[in-house]
């Protein structure tokens, strides 16, 4: 398999795994009838369990988490009568109104599109990127996101939860929407230091930034 391949199985298993980590405090995973199919929008307010590895030999591998405060159904089996206020908003700002089928505990997104990323070091990268430039240019994002699937109304045969995995100028507007779980980055390793901070920033499209810095060796 050709090493494209192996970060991007890589990446996909990593995102997976900080998902879990992410929704650790949900309940078992049950279904129930609803309307709506996602049950539970967190407003971001910070970044968690950041994390860096070392992916062969010319490659970082970056993963976090979105937390925030939960903004709930109510709907739940264990959780009914405690609607959050402002969950009636999400689901018509999605259009989420018409889901014909059951839904679950793990149908959470992110209540606001992603607008922009940057990710910085605070030393000289590489010859192209020097202290404090933003290395977006030659990042790979990857991500779950309910997006296309709930903004396209549901289609039949899409998978409701999708995997994207693309340099994040790529990506349309719907999938930038009800991203879930964890959220990975690789970049190529740098070539002019060995000992620095990277600091990541997101900014959402109601104009909320949050961001968080790792410190890196190798």
């Amino acid at each position: 398999m050709e090493i494209r391949k192996i970060i991007k199985v890589l990446l996909l298993i990593f995102t997976t795994i900080l998902a879990i980590s992410c929704n650790k405090e949900e309940e078992p995973e049950s279904t129930w009838r609803s309307n709506h199919l996602i049950q539970n929008y967190i407003l971001p307010d910070s970044i968690t369990h950041l994390r860096c590895e070392f992916i062969g030999e010319d490659t970082i591998l970056v993963g976090f988490c979105l937390d925030g405060e939960n903004v709930l159904s109510g709907e739940a089996p264990n959780d009914t009568g405690n609607k959050h206020p402002m969950y009636d908003y999400f689901v018509k700002k999605y259009h989420d109104t018409t889901w014909p089928w059951e839904t679950y505990y793990f149908a959470c997104a992110i209540a606001y599109p992603v607008e922009t990323i940057s990710i910085v070091a605070d030393k000289d990268y590489d010859e192209n990127h020097h202290a404090g430039d933003d290395l977006s240019d030659v990042l790979f994002v990857g991500i779950q996101s309910w997006g296309e699937f709930v903004l396209n109304d549901y289609p039949k045969n899409m998978e409701h939860c999708q995997y994207v995995e693309k340099p994040f100028k790529d990506f349309s507007k719907n999938e930038k929407s009800l991203w879930y779980g964890g959220i990975g980055f690789y970049l190529p390793k740098p070539t002019l230091t060995q000992n620095f901070n990277l600091t990541i920033s997101i900014t959402f499209d109601e104009g909320r930034t949050i961001s968080a810095t790792k410190h890196i060796e190798f």
